[in-house]
């Protein structure tokens, strides 16, 4: 037997269960089928799949629990990660990236997830208001869309330009961190998950 409060699962033995939330795992099949689940790979056409059978695909996954182990949809088990496909993409004329594809059932979780909590993680951020921060800002909406559409990149120079206007003696430091994304810390991550007040069940999904 289990016991359910605000979206949560108690076993009898005490261990916590969490639920997937309905409207976000619509709106990132939606998101998936009009912007695709990637730019450097084509859209797997099991994304159709879900689509035309998202009633079945839906119900099975609000039977599941988040951070459990378990895979099989047919199969009354909890839910763990398939893992991606791993390719090499080119990156310019003389280099290249490591580039990752998701299962398309991992796919719907993951975007569902950050659909559910990514307001938490936004909030944390320096406002946009402050222009010094250009990158992505979360803000989902019916199109699809995960981040604001506003161009960052724009404000970005147009900023840039009037604060070394400003400061006609000092110096602009212009910097590109290679690998960065492999080279953080789940650690590291982890600690921006808590400073969000993200749900601890959900920070075990990280590992």
């Amino acid at each position: 037997m289990t016991r359910e409060v605000k979206g949560k699962r108690e076993t009898e033995k005490g261990e916590i269960m969490v639920k997937f939330n309905e409207d976000s795992l619509l709106w990132a099949k939606k998101s998936l089928m009009k912007q695709g689940d990637s730019d450097l790979f084509p859209t797997p056409f099991e994304i159709e799949a879900i689509n035309d059978k998202w009633e079945f695909v839906r119900n099975k996954l609000l039977e599941k629990d988040m951070i459990l182990n378990g895979r099989d949809l047919e199969v009354n088990t909890k839910y763990h990660w398939v893992g991606g496909r791993r390719a090499i993409a080119p990156k310019g004329r003389l280099s290249f990236r490591v580039a990752t594809q998701l299962d398309p059932i991992d796919s719907v979780v993951l975007t569902s997830l950050i659909h559910q909590y990514g307001q938490k993680l936004e909030n944390t951020r320096i406002p946009i208001t402050k222009n010094k921060v250009f990158s992505y800002r979360f803000k989902p909406d019916t199109d699809g869309h995960l981040y604001d559409q506003n161009n960052s990149w724009i404000n970005f120079w147009k900023f840039s330009l009037e604060y070394a206007q400003n400061l006609p003696d000092g110096y602009i430091l212009v910097a590109d961190i290679s690998d960065f994304y492999n080279q953080v810390y789940h650690h590291t991550v982890e600690n921006e998950l808590d400073r969000a007040s993200i749900p601890p069940e959900i920070k075990k999904i990280d590992n």
